[in-house]
């Protein structure tokens, strides 16, 4: 049976190496590629908001485009290219992470409620919701790792755990980040925010532990003082509870239209959080990749029926070898991966191939 590819992006940025996330960015040329290999497929491309409304033909093959966090370079560099294709496609935003810089030149960083507006009322995107943040927490006191500055594309996100605000003017000067956590900073079992309850380790804790690193030792058991505590089951519901509703709220009440679909950072999210999400009104959600189930036609038949139902999400990426140009290089990566998707065997094996030549 025909599927319904929900593609995830993120960052559309030329320069990947002014940030950490920068893996996750498709160049504006690659994306171009995958806008051509749409339309000569002749796939509808349409937005979340299109799919709940079904403002699209239904005998044609559609595919929706998606893009997380909320980026500048969604509105300055996607935003040109999806007009050109005449193409339209959802962003999951975090509201707590808006920037709070407007003079800022860089492509690099989370859009400004203006510019959030502005995508709003572009007639290409449609807004949806991310969570309020897009945290990643300790789940446990087990040590995994200690930080050090060429760690830092892997762990990032303690910059936004130690410094909160630091979100929110995340632009090209990321990077300095680098060099302000702590080396020897303690790694704790971790995971995303709504995924688990919290653990806070005590700061006498991660300071034995840093002397530890930085003097060559690796040994845990011979701290005796309190390590730290662990979230409540009650706040940790009540902490997810608003990170769902509050962020359903605010969009509704900034952009003033119908925030019914709510995607989950990294996928974290349990039962729990699925009823939060359903009783306050969203219409369906992204899939944990991990969790992929079924068919997204039959997932969209459910949705148009009124069931709450979760959606999965498909990534084009690919190791980039750098021996051909993004244009071309992507181009076939959205071929392949889409005849793949739609499990066409040729490109299904091709695909396979590729795959493993590239690892």
């Amino acid at each position: 049976m025909y599927d319904i590819p929900i593609l995830m992006l993120h960052t559309i940025n030329n320069s990947p190496e002014k940030n950490p996330l920068g893996v996750l960015s498709v160049s504006s040329k690659g994306f171009e590629a995958y806008l051509k290999v749409f339309k000569k497929m002749e796939y509808q491309m349409i937005s979340m908001d299109d799919l709940i409304n079904k403002r699209y033909d239904e005998s044609k093959p559609y595919i929706v485009l998606t893009f997380d966090d909320g980026y500048k370079d969604n509105l300055t560099v996607a935003l040109p290219i999806l007009k050109k294709y005449n193409a339209k496609g959802t962003i999951f935003l975090n509201p707590a992470y808006t920037s709070d810089k407007t003079d800022d030149a860089s492509d690099w960083g989370f859009m400004t409620w203006d510019e959030i507006q502005t995508a709003n009322d572009s007639g290409v995107f449609d807004l949806q919701a991310h969570t309020m943040t897009h945290e990643f927490i300790f789940t446990s006191d087990k040590v995994v790792d200690y930080y050090t500055a060429n760690k830092f594309a892997k762990y990032y996100w303690l910059a936004w755990m130690l410094w909160p605000d630091s979100p929110r003017s995340w632009n090209s000067n990321a990077m300095n980040y680098r060099d302000k956590i702590p080396t020897g900073y303690p790694i704790f079992e971790y995971n995303r925010r709504l995924s688990a309850v919290k653990f806070i380790p005590s700061s006498e804790y991660v300071e034995f532990l840093i002397e530890n690193y930085i003097s060559g030792k690796s040994e845990t058991k011979l701290f005796d003082g309190k390590r730290g505590v662990y979230e409540t089951k009650e706040d940790y519901l009540a902490y997810a509870t608003w990170e769902v509703t509050e962020c359903k709220r605010l969009l509704e009440e900034k952009l003033e239209k119908d925030i019914h679909t709510l995607c989950f950072p990294g996928g974290g999210y349990t039962d729990e959080i699925l009823d939060i999400a359903k009783t306050c009104g969203y219409k369906c959600y992204m899939n944990a990749s991990r969790l992929r189930v079924g068919n997204n036609n039959n997932h969209v038949g459910d949705l148009h029926a009124g069931k709450f139902v979760g959606l999965n999400r498909t990534s084009f990426s690919l190791i980039h070898p750098g021996l051909l140009p993004d244009s071309l290089f992507d181009y076939w990566v959205a071929k392949l991966s889409l005849g793949s998707y739609q499990k066409q065997p040729f490109y299904v094996f091709v695909k396979k191939m590729l795959a493993t030549f590239l690892h």
